[in-house]
């Protein structure tokens, strides 16, 4: 896996565009950074706020290797795609074997069918890719004599770009005209509000992470999440004796698997936050089952499950502490999502590969047992659940909107109060309504003309909420760590927990979601749904196990049929987008992600060299927007810089206090024909090297004499020169 992938990363190496220049200016700069928090790369005078952990380790496996950063930088691209190949194979080699052995099958077979982890989790992608192709050979578009096209199945379907007719000439190879056709895999579940305004979600899986190439926290997290959900299987299979023995929280505490489990899962915090939560969660309702299969039902499961998640919860941040002391989240709170919700198209393309094997699993499940009062018991379950959330979005609306007409506007208001209208107006305005009965009845409204995602979850639920209701009590002493494993289906109960966790990961953004800098649900659908794409793969994996071994009913023949059609739509797109970077001569292949830079702008590769080796110090280089060339010194480098990306500043919890007027300083300090401006702005960030590029001559008219006169000349090659100034310089030479 890491040969493979090394390889697909050489033929498209470069550390630009997207998120790469903010993940390699975090490891250049803990590799740089001579004190820890590191130094914040785009902030001078700040360290990193942020969940760096994944960069820590990136860097610490960079300097272990010996080998540049910009080299290092895909080698670990290659070496995370492996990571995650080898832990979601172990887990499901676990669950198969066990179930093999448990039913009188040659467990042998697990040692290939375990391969289905690895091809479900990082290969198969989601089925935009059969739309790409159909769109690129104008299927269901009818060309007029006036040479346009219309299609009404496309503009229903309202897949961006693919809304638009085809390019010519027709073909069966995705083809963007001005665009990049494999980017609109990532942003197929898009919102429509009540005025008609379309939202953007991302809706990322690892396949098009690792294919994009970049080194982002949720990228980084996937093998820890993995390793989560190894250590909360092995403990499931010993019934809770691996890591909580007894019911004392005394006991808990007296024992080493409690404390691997809350370094493990606690890393989650620091790795990707919001992972955090939701592997507490999963741990918190493996012990709640376990509980529920020892003594049956009662209010105490619910204590069970708050118990675990609470004392998890604290010793995951406790041991993490030093972090949390520094971190800053701009998560302002949770709002409803009233008008917001998925359709189900969006979510059959993008979890259609793994709820056909998922489904087809639990409806044989049900029909193997034949349990009504289950069925009854999950219908129970699914409705209440829906309920609630329904219940509880609609009224914290209510709330929201109401609110604004029981303040008095005349008269001072407290700060709280003005966020609080603040925070009704952007709801208003997210929703496209300022109406609250319209906001109110048109989103319901909206919701049953388009219930297919909701209708498609509420029937997971009953089939899962039954099944786990349906488990027979353990045979087991009163002592957990007496405890017996001579439940035959454990791996199933298992499997069934990871279903329910997908659910609630995929259930709760169509309710509710949280609010950040965006102001909409795009942050909270990417972190759920790249979960729930995690764990139903191993789900849909432990399904098609399985139902492969089964034999006889036309039944079963039909969900191969279809299980296997799914599995080759899913292929289209990996297929595709592999094809198209293996069409780059293999002379050309390079791990350097800097080899634009080295063959286009030589003189600013050297200086990007020189200034890695140079003391360090607060680098002076042009600022503007995110997603571009602008802080590329501080990112290759790992030296601080004034102000890097001030969207990305402000998206990691800084304020306007904080950013200041740096922009405008930087802006005098090249463009000021006063030396004695210029060593204000110097002193006061501290400034010890003043670097001038192409990129600075373009954006600012230099004022290059103020620097010629009074600094030193530390490295110049061609139009790239790099002032170096000391404090204790005080005028003109």
């Amino acid at each position: 896996a890491f040969g493979f992938w090394a390889m697909v990363r050489a033929t498209y190496p470069y550390i630009s565009g997207t998120e790469k220049p903010m993940e390699m200016a975090f490891i250049n700069a803990i590799i740089r950074s001579p004190i820890f928090p590191p130094a914040d790369p785009w902030l001078s005078g700040y360290s990193i706020s942020y969940y760096y952990f994944g960069y820590v380790i990136v860097s610490m496996l960079v300097r272990l290797a010996g080998t540049s950063p910009n080299i290092g930088f895909n080698l670990a691209v290659a070496l995370w795609f492996a990571l995650a190949a080898v832990a979601s194979y172990g887990i499901l080699f676990n669950l198969t074997s066990g179930w093999l052995e448990r039913t009188g099958r040659n467990i042998r077979q697990a040692v290939w069918s375990s391969f289905l982890g690895p091809f479900l989790l990082l290969i198969i992608s989601n089925l935009e890719g059969l739309f790409e192709i159909l769109h690129a050979r104008g299927v269901f578009w009818t060309y007029l004599p006036d040479g346009t096209a219309t299609s009404k199945f496309w503009q229903w379907l309202g897949l961006l770009e693919l809304i638009d007719p085809p390019s010519q000439p027709l073909g069966w190879s995705p083809t963007r005209v001005g665009g990049i056709w494999w980017w609109r895999a990532s942003r197929v579940v898009t919102d429509k509000n009540l005025a008609g305004s379309i939202t953007e979600n991302i809706d990322e899986f690892p396949f098009f992470s690792f294919y994009l190439g970049d080194l982002h926290p949720h990228v980084l997290a996937l093998p820890f999440a993995l390793l989560c959900i190894g250590f909360i299987l092995n403990f499931f299979l010993s019934n809770g004796k691996s890591l909580l023995p007894g019911r004392s929280i005394g006991a808990w505490l007296r024992h080493p698997g409690f404390w691997l489990g809350s370094i493990i899962i606690g890393s989650l915090s620091f790795l990707n936050t919001w992972d955090f939560p939701i592997y507490v969660a999963m741990l918190a309702a493996c012990y709640t089952m376990i509980r529920y299969r020892m003594d049956g039902w009662g209010w105490e499961r619910v204590w069970d499950f708050l118990k675990v998640a609470i004392i998890f919860g604290v010793t995951g941040v406790v041991l993490y502490l030093p972090f949390f002391l520094g971190f800053r989240s701009q998560a302002g709170g949770i709002l409803p999502s009233l008008s917001l919700f998925s359709r189900g198209i969006y979510f059959w393309i993008m979890f259609g590969g793994m709820l056909v094997p998922i489904l087809g699993w639990l409806i044989w499940g049900w029909r193997k047992q034949g349990r009504k009062t289950r069925l009854r018991n999950g219908i129970i379950g699914a409705f209440w659940i829906l309920i609630g959330l329904f219940v509880v979005s609609y009224f914290l609306g209510l709330l929201l909107v109401a609110a604004p007409s029981f303040i008095d506007t005349t008269q001072t208001l407290t700060p709280a109060t003005q966020k609080l209208l603040e925070r009704a107006g952007q709801f208003y305005n997210l929703h496209g309504s300022s109406d609250p009965q319209e906001l109110i009845i048109g989103s319901l409204v909206n919701r049953l003309k388009q219930p297919g995602t909701w209708i498609t979850l509420f029937g997971l639920v009953v089939f899962t909420w039954g099944l786990l209701s349906a488990r027979q009590k353990l045979d087991v002493d009163e002592d957990i760590t007496e405890s017996r494993p001579t439940d035959d289906r454990i791996e199933e109960t298992f499997n069934l927990i990871l279903v329910l966790v997908g659910i609630g990961l995929t259930l709760a953004p169509e309710f509710i979601y949280l609010l950040d800098q965006f102001g909409y649900r795009m942050n909270t659908i990417f972190k759920f749904y790249y979960q729930a794409w995690l764990v139903w793969s191993i789900a849909a994996g432990f399904a098609l196990v399985v139902m492969w071994n089964q034999r006889g009913k036309t039944g079963f023949l039909v969900f191969k049929i279809i299980s296997a059609l799914l599995i080759g739509i899913g292929l289209i797109y990996p297929v595709a987008a592999l094809l198209e970077r293996f069409e780059r001569p293999m002379e050309e292949w390079t791990l350097d992600g800097l080899v634009a830079v080295r063959t286009y702008n030589p003189d600013e590769m050297l200086a990007i060299e020189w200034l890695r080796t140079a003391e360090v110090g607060v680098v002076a280089e042009a600022i503007g927007g995110q997603y571009s060339d602008y802080a590329r010194i501080a990112s290759h480098t790992g030296l601080p810089n004034v102000l890097g990306w001030p969207g990305h500043e402000s998206q990691w919890g800084r304020t306007a206090e904080q950013l200041g007027s740096r922009v405008m300083d930087i802006e005098r300090l090249y463009g000021s024909r006063s030396w004695e401006e210029a060593k204000f702005i110097l002193d006061q960030y501290q400034i010890r090297y003043v670097y001038i590029g192409d990129l600075e001559r373009a954006k600012y008219q230099i004022e290059e004499s103020k620097f010629e006169n009074v600094l030193r000349v530390a490295f110049q090659s061609g139009r790239v020169i790099i002032y170096e100034y000391s404090s204790s310089i005080t005028s003109p030479k």
